[in-house]
């Protein structure tokens, strides 16, 4: 379960959330109505990662009966792991060197996430607006956070009735970042201060990505 809560901490997670809450108080919210919002938000973000996590796992649960395909499944996903591993480490070389990472979210979706936010948050039905934006943003973010959730899908090996419950768990670990973040920004953290400091442990974040990818690696090899 450790996989969920560094899922949570994922750089392409913590940054939405910082820029929707962020720009809730912008646009001068009310406290009560940010209260609000930002708990639909993570439960839209919530229902949408736990459907992409159930719908992969029903695909792979159906294959996993077919044993060739089951291990060029494991093959694939080891395979990947290895090439995440090898491209996490260069991006801790290229966040010493200040460069941008290879495994975040391009500019072009970060854009298209940040005007999704930017139209939907000014409409007076943003409460009920801002469980689609979390729905939405969630599968938008899904290439970079997938790289963790995909693999453990795949490492999951109980009946299905259990990886529904497993995923559920996952999900609710997944979230716990996030509502200690929101919690955090609504009850008076600088915002600024704290992308500043998030920015300067970015490293660290990473470095733990890193061990925590060689680990499923290893996980996968050791599994055939």
């Amino acid at each position: 379960m450790w996989g969920a809560f560094i899922d949570g901490i994922n750089p392409c997670v913590f940054t939405v959330i910082l820029f929707f809450i962020s720009y809730l108080f912008y646009l001068k919210k009310d406290k009560q109505n940010i209260f609000y919002t930002g708990l639909i938000f993570i439960a839209g973000v919530f229902v949408s990662y736990y459907l992409l996590g159930l719908g992969l796992y029903k695909i792979i649960y159906s294959f996993s009966k077919i044993s060739i395909i089951r291990k060029v499944i494991r093959i694939i996903v080891a395979l990947s792991l290895a090439l995440i591993s090898i491209l996490s480490i260069r991006d801790l070389i290229k966040i010493k060197k200040g460069e941008k990472m290879v495994l975040a979210l391009n500019k072009k979706k970060v854009g298209k996430i940040h005007d999704i936010i930017r139209n939907l948050s000014k409409s007076r039905f943003l409460l009920l607006l801002s469980f689609i934006i979390g729905f939405v943003v969630s599968i938008l973010e899904f290439p970079c956070t997938g790289q963790i959730y995909v693999p453990i899908i795949l490492l999951i090996q109980e009946n299905f009735l259990k990886g529904y419950l497993y995923l559920l768990l996952y999900n609710i670990i997944f979230i716990i970042p996030l509502i200690a973040l929101f919690f955090m920004i609504y009850s008076g953290m600088n915002v600024n201060r704290f992308q500043k400091w998030y920015t300067k442990n970015i490293f660290k974040v990473k470095l733990f990505l890193v061990f925590f990818f060689i680990m499923l690696f290893f996980l996968y090899v050791f599994s055939f």
